[in-house]
């Protein structure tokens, strides 16, 4: 193996030696679903953010069975805990603590964002808020029907947009664990599990 070459752990991840952090082989994973799964259920992240990533596993499950609108407002309600349970965590990490602790999610998750800009740069910061941005966006469409509005016709929900929530929720927390590992020097990760196979459509609702 050349020097400074990746060195290959398991579930397809290799660490690089630059940072330490896993980089991902594409051929190891059929599907993103399964890296955002994959990496979620590393050991590290489930010793950091042990509500969050137990939450997000409930949605993922809780997603495959909600055939009917009340499931799918169910799966997005649990997403929102999930985003703040993982808000919470990343704010009892730092001392002193950035932001008002009655802060909402969003407030929490900016934050954070800040406090790092200077070694993430503009552009990072940018991109992260962006993202989480577009996950608030979804939160909202299905939390209107939890709440009794989005009563047009268009406006129905739909599995997808649970799927869609419960997705970028992992995304979420991927990339800003990522960005806030990287900018602190990096770590290795442990233990990956297995990606295990998840079925490619949802249910109908009724």
């Amino acid at each position: 193996m050349e020097a400074g070459a990746p060195t290959v752990h398991q579930a397809g991840f290799l660490a690089d030696p630059a940072n330490e952090l896993p980089v991902v082989r594409v051929e190891a994973f059929k599907r993103v679903e399964d890296y955002l799964d994959a990496y979620l259920d590393d050991e590290r992240f489930k010793v950091a953010y042990p509500q969050a990533s137990e939450g997000w596993s409930e949605a993922w499950a809780m997603l495959w069975r909600a055939d009917s609108k009340a499931k799918v407002i169910a799966v997005g309600r649990r997403a929102r805990a999930v985003m703040q349970d993982f808000a919470a965590a990343l704010i009892d990490w730092q001392e002193p603590r950035p932001a008002d602790p009655d802060a909402n999610t969003q407030g929490h998750l900016s934050a954070v964002i800040e406090l790092y800009r200077p070694q993430l740069g503009n552009s990072r910061c940018e991109f992260l808020e962006s993202l989480f941005t577009y996950w608030w966006a979804l939160n909202d469409v299905v939390q209107r029907h939890e709440l009794g509005g989005a009563h047009k016709a268009s406006e129905r929900l739909r599995w997808e947009d649970g799927r869609r929530l419960v997705i970028l929720t992992a995304l979420v927390m991927v990339e800003i664990d990522r960005s806030l590992w990287a900018s602190s020097g990096g770590i290795r990760v442990r233990r990956l599990s297995r990606a295990s196979q998840r079925p490619r459509v949802g249910p109908r609702l009724t």
